[in-house]
């Protein structure tokens, strides 16, 4: 099973590794807001990067053929994406903050993928993409049956038994009071 997965995704399954491994959470809601963002800054990194692709693609004269254009191009397409990439990690909502990441450090494997060679390789954002979905899919099963529990699930039981501690407290100490309050009165009367 392992080496026929292996050869059918084409040696790319350390991908697959990585994203369990990564978005690996105690709880579903945590592995679906992390995973979502994964996603959601892989597909993003797809399509900048397909359009890099095809940008350098077009202005070195419809070629892939290693001419200065590319060099030139393609370096400041990456340049210049990627600060734009770094300020809207800064900028993101902390909810979104980590696709921004993912986006970032995905676009130049995206892009540089073959980029020495003279054939276009934009298959590589499909593969991370399907590496992703695959990886956050084999997450979500593990986490949904070794870790069944819901984020809301754990905050009410935690909740709970500080409130059962408190409650132990304030017991312990209204009757170490009301003792103390009794035998005053006893020794005044």
């Amino acid at each position: 099973v392992c080496t026929a997965s292996y050869d059918a995704l084409h040696e790319n399954t350390i991908w697959i590794a990585i994203t369990i491994a990564v978005l690996a959470q105690k709880s579903l809601g945590g592995l679906m807001l992390k995973g979502g963002n994964r996603i959601l800054g892989t597909i993003a990194a797809g399509l900048l990067g397909i359009s890099v692709i095809y940008f350098v693609y077009l202005v070195n004269g419809l070629t892939y053929l290693n001419h200065p254009p590319k060099f030139i191009f393609m370096t400041l397409c990456l340049s210049v994406l990627s600060g734009i990439l770094m300020w809207g990690s800064l900028e993101a909502p902390i909810h979104f903050y980590y696709s921004w990441i993912v986006c970032k450090l995905s676009l130049p494997l995206i892009v540089l993928i073959g980029y020495s060679g003279e054939v276009l390789l934009p298959k590589t954002a499909l593969w991370r993409l399907l590496n992703v979905f695959i990886g956050l899919t084999i997450d979500l099963i593990v986490t949904s049956l070794v870790f069944p529990q819901s984020t809301k699930g754990a905050v009410v039981r935690r909740v709970s038994k500080v409130l059962d501690n408190l409650m132990e407290i304030s017991d312990s100490t209204s009757s170490n009071l009301l003792r103390a309050d009794s035998e005053a009165m006893s020794v005044h009367m």
